[in-house]
């Protein structure tokens, strides 16, 4: 597994599993919210985009990827969604197919509408066992990409 901790993001790559893991820096706040990321502005969201695209491209060796999110730890303006929205393209691009779980209210509604601009479907699970358990049997063909949407 190669793993780089970067200002925004984790990145791991597990090549035997062709599995590109995101996961957010984050603690508990002191009313038990969890403190992590935050995207504000344009240029936050396209630098946080590059060095995901800047990961895949020097450790996936050009191949399509799962992408498996944890959103747990990140919150992206919603005033930018049609910003995020591009720069989730980008990873779409280069990946099998994006499954994703966790997240606050507000992300989540994030990614929906982001993925509305995009018009393509976005099923959050619940937990990562879920979301594995949805790439493992995508790739086993007992599951397509439609139901897993």
């Amino acid at each position: 597994m190669i793993t780089e901790r970067g200002e925004t993001a984790t990145l791991s790559y597990d090549a035997s599993e062709n599995i590109l893991y995101f996961t957010f820096p984050h603690t508990d706040g002191p009313s038990g919210g969890a403190w992590g990321v935050r995207l504000d502005t344009p240029e936050q969201i396209v630098a946080h985009f590059d060095r995901c695209v800047s990961f895949w491209k020097r450790h996936c060796a050009g191949r399509k990827v799962y992408c498996v999110v944890d959103y747990d730890g990140i919150d992206v303006n919603v005033k930018y969604t049609k910003v995020y929205a591009t720069q989730l393209q980008r990873i779409l691009d280069i990946s099998v197919t994006v499954v994703r779980y966790g997240g606050s209210s507000l992300q989540r509604t994030a990614v929906r509408l982001a993925n509305l601009k995009l018009h393509t479907p976005s099923q959050l699970y619940a937990s990562r066992e879920e979301a594995l358990h949805v790439v493992r049997s995508l790739k086993s063909g007992a599951m397509d990409l439609a139901s897993a949407s």
